[in-house]
């Protein structure tokens, strides 16, 4: 972030992380003076908790349909990609999340066999699994 340069005046910057890592993150500031000087701030660990836990497709490998199966920490909608090899879209659905368990029939039959990656996101936060089409 640009800083105000020279001033008398207290100054206030913020920058927000649109895009953390679940888990532990470790965060720090830098000043760099005009002269090239700099200077770091104390670091500071941030754990972010995912919103989703235990994500799960089963069967696995997948045969014909399959579940999902996953906790939530709220409700709302989620939305489910599944992703082939190349990263092709293949499957779009959006389901809704109940706090606690949450268990949803995934349209597998379809698809031809081969490693799949599945995405779950709630619009603040996604998760990613691999499966396998047999």
């Amino acid at each position: 972030v640009d800083g105000a340069g020279n001033s008398s005046n207290i100054n206030s910057y913020n920058l927000k992380d649109h895009e953390p890592f679940n888990g532990t993150s470790y965060y720090r500031l830098k000043q760099t003076d005009f002269d090239g000087g700099q200077e770091y701030s104390n670091t500071v660990a941030v754990n972010i908790l995912s919103s989703f836990g235990d994500i799960v497709v089963f069967p696995n490998p997948v045969l014909n349909n399959s579940f999902l199966t996953f906790n939530s920490n709220a409700t709302g909608t989620a939305e489910i990609i599944i992703y082939d090899a190349m990263g092709r879209t293949v499957i779009v659905k959006a389901y809704n999340l109940q706090e606690g368990s949450n268990k949803f029939n995934l349209p597998t039959a379809e698809i031809s066999k081969g490693m799949y990656f599945l995405r779950v996101s709630d619009g603040n936060a996604f998760q990613n699994i691999k499966f396998i089409k047999e």
